[in-house]
């Protein structure tokens, strides 16, 4: 077994998946500290001083990390890789069979590029991150909350911006929802727009 470690803080801290898609072997749980949890639609995380993010300690053979990387799409852009270390809180009992008795390792982290405004999760999405947090690694699910009332309250902000604008051109109230739900699906079908207003 190749001694690539990946941290997870994402949907990727889904034991059942990373182990049928990567042969994944879970060595334990940790924290990356100076870090927070957001949402841009997928889970991210972003430099916070005083902050730690719960992950997944994966170890991975060469050729999965190669997969990851390809699924994490760090290829066209979407994330950058980097190399943090990890503070190690429990190790599983095959990792500590294997000797590998550590309180600390380098693994590689993937972080979303901040081009994509502050977004919720979609429901499924949010059920297994919420379920892995809960019964897969007893991580806080505080942490979950926060980040998606973050989302919700941006994505409101925008959605009133949006509107306030689109009543500029003589809708009311009720025309302009149906006129900015129109324009969401049709964002969503084609893409969003370079234009899309971001969280700054």
């Amino acid at each position: 077994m190749s001694s690539i470690f990946y941290a997870a803080y994402g949907i990727n801290i889904n034991t059942v998946e990373m182990k049928r898609k990567f042969n994944a072997f879970l060595i334990g749980k940790g924290f990356l500290e100076g870090f927070d949890l957001e949402f841009r639609g997928v889970p991210s995380i972003k430099a916070s001083p005083g902050k730690r993010v719960p992950v997944a300690i994966w170890q991975l053979s060469t050729k999965s990390e190669i997969k990851l990387d390809y699924d994490e799409f760090k290829n066209i852009g979407d994330f950058k890789k980097e190399y943090h270390e990890i503070k190690v809180e429990t190790l599983t009992g095959e990792a500590n069979r294997r000797n590998l008795n550590c309180n600390q390792v380098t693994a590689s982290v993937y972080i979303l590029n901040e081009f994509k405004p502050l977004a919720m999760l979609s429901l499924s999405d949010y059920n297994i991150l919420f379920q892995a947090y809960q019964k897969q690694h007893e991580f806080n699910v505080a942490i979950l909350v926060r980040a998606a009332q973050e989302a919700n309250k941006q994505y409101e902000k925008r959605k009133y911006e949006q509107m306030t604008e689109i009543m500029k051109y003589g809708f009311n109230e009720e025309e302009s929802e149906i006129v900015y739900n129109a324009l969401i699906t049709k964002w969503i079908i084609s893409g969003m727009p370079e234009n899309y207003p971001s969280n700054s």
